[in-house]
């Protein structure tokens, strides 16, 4: 490709509109989009982690047929259930997928609720895929996106075996040449410490490895293989990707991919969020969650159980919320089931699915205020806020009016009207990335990166309920050590128990001088 195309692709992702829609699990993100999409020549791209697996419809909660009849989608319902699937594959695809909306003109709108498949899109550094020797070329260029299938296949072959040479040969890890003499695989490495991980990084990039805690074993492969791929230092390939043309720097992923991003966050009141997820999942039963987890347990899940293995609910569709809370119920037979103590285990799943399910809008909405809110270095898009609402009347007006007045003004670069402002940055918090590096609590015997989670650490419940804990043990133990003390003492004072022995003839006397006396008083 000639450096004219390639200039000429450039400016095209420069100008090209994306369009993201933002928010907590179950505060209208779909709606909002299929309208999007309707009003506005656009097609949907999901980003959602568990939505790209076929079947399963009712607890990854994907849009209906009739609802995607309204809207195109894509990167939905198409991955068999126990393939591998990477943020790195959601990204090269959806590239791809955006590329060609381009091309025919339509505007593509991304939506979902797995932040960090977002950011692969918007931030051209977020991550650095495996193929990073040609990250600089441009998605319109010719991609080589799907891997060759042989390829895939072969791999698959390879990795029991590498996964057993690999537990077979561990004082490798010793060898920093010996160790990156192999492939590195993420399966490979599944029954690895990864504190031996953690150590190999740490010799070839120390400060690398006092990025990440010695547990986080996904990231620490991925640095690995990293350093694999380009020959050098993670930190030395980081600091270089960040650096876009103009040798602009970004502390959080690199510049924008798409200079023209427009973002819709919406937002709720957590109170009635809560509600509305509660009612969620109830309707989620009503439709057949259920059967859905039960068919899915007894054809994947439960060979693998009978077999002595364990549950993987950190890995592929078993992260979706719902195995994991379902677990004990799905694990009994069908009597115990129907009996109270099966009914007691049921409602005590779904109460669990409810919790999870509040915990991780928690999560999504930490991450957006942390990942796309907070200014500092990075090159954040437009950011409008939306408030919003589920009665009809309500949502027309405070939700779907105002966002087709956004999406307008932007799509013909006009200025927005006063009332919708862009949503003001929060400065970033400078103090959750000071001080990188390993903190250990000797109180918890637990580690942290960077001090301001260590600092965070010490400020909360668990730890104060913790040293509570061990204060008073402490205590006790010096409670019991003076007791035990004194007790010692008093038996060292005591005058010592002696038996004294009468010799058997002064017995008989003193028998024989009672009885005469008793002959002399009758």
């Amino acid at each position: 490709m000639d450096q004219t195309h390639s200039n000429k692709n450039d400016d095209m992702a420069q100008r090209a509109p994306l369009i993201v829609v933002l928010g907590a699990t179950a505060c209208g993100k779909s709606r909002l989009a299929i309208e999007l999409a309707r009003r506005f020549n656009g097609e949907i791209i999901s980003a959602d982690s568990m939505q790209v697996y076929k079947g399963l419809d009712i607890v990854t909660n994907k849009v209906t047929a009739a609802e995607q009849q309204l809207a195109k989608h894509h990167m939905i319902d198409f991955l068999d259930p126990l393939s591998r699937y990477s943020v790195i594959d959601f990204r090269n695809k959806s590239l791809e997928v955006i590329g060609n909306l381009h091309d025919n003109k339509r505007i593509p709108i991304v939506v979902g609720g797995t932040n960090y498949y977002i950011e692969s899109l918007l931030w051209k550094a977020f991550i650095l895929g495996p193929t990073l020797q040609s990250a600089k070329k441009e998605f319109h260029e010719p991609k080589q996106v799907e891997q060759d299938r042989t390829l895939i296949d072969s791999e698959f072959k390879l990795l029991k075996s590498l996964s057993e040479d690999t537990l077979h040969h561990q004082e490798d890890f010793e060898d920093v040449d010996k160790f990156f003499a192999k492939p590195i695989y993420n399966d490979a490495f599944a029954q690895v410490d990864s504190q031996k991980l953690w150590n190999i990084l740490e010799k070839v990039d120390p400060n690398a490895a006092h990025l990440y805690h010695p547990k986080d074993k996904r990231r620490l492969i991925r640095s690995l293989q990293i350093i694999q791929e380009n020959k050098k230092n993670y930190t030395e390939v980081l600091e270089h990707v960040n650096k876009s043309g103009e040798g602009d720097k970004s502390s959080l992923g690199g510049p924008l991919r798409f200079k023209s991003t427009l973002v819709i966050w919406l937002n709720c009141d957590h109170e009635i969020l809560d509600k509305v997820m509660d009612e969620r999942v109830d309707k989620m039963l009503d439709r057949g969650l259920l059967a859905e987890l039960e068919d899915f347990h007894e054809n994947y899940n439960k060979q693998r159980l009978t077999d002595g293995k364990k549950p993987e609910y950190d890995k592929g569709v078993f992260q979706t919320i719902g195995f994991k809370e379902f677990h004990d119920y799905l694990m009994l037979d069908t009597t115990t089931k129907e009996s109270d103590e099966g009914n007691k285990i049921l409602k005590r799943s779904i109460q669990r699915m409810k919790i999870s399910t509040r915990q991780y809008a928690k999560r999504q909405l930490k991450w957006i205020r942390r990942r796309f809110l907070q200014s500092g270095t990075r090159d954040l898009p437009s950011v409008f806020k939306l408030e919003t609402s589920f009665d009809e009347q309500g949502w027309l007006a405070q939700v779907q009016e105002p966002a087709y007045k956004i999406v307008s003004c932007f799509l013909e670069g006009r200025d927005y009207p006063g009332e919708l402002l862009e949503f003001k940055k929060e400065p970033e918090k400078q103090e959750a990335v000071n001080n990188p590096g390993k903190h250990y609590c000797e109180i918890c015997d637990r580690t942290f990166i960077g001090s301001f989670n260590i600092e965070s650490h010490i400020m909360s419940k668990r730890h104060r309920k913790t040293a509570e804990k061990l204060s008073r043990k402490k205590r006790q133990r010096t409670d019991d050590d003076l007791e035990a003390e004194a007790s010692e003492t008093a038996t060292k004072l005591s005058p010592p128990n002696v038996d004294i022995q009468i010799p058997r003839e002064e017995l008989n006397m003193e028998q024989e001088a009672n009885d005469c006396t008793n002959k002399a008083h009758n």
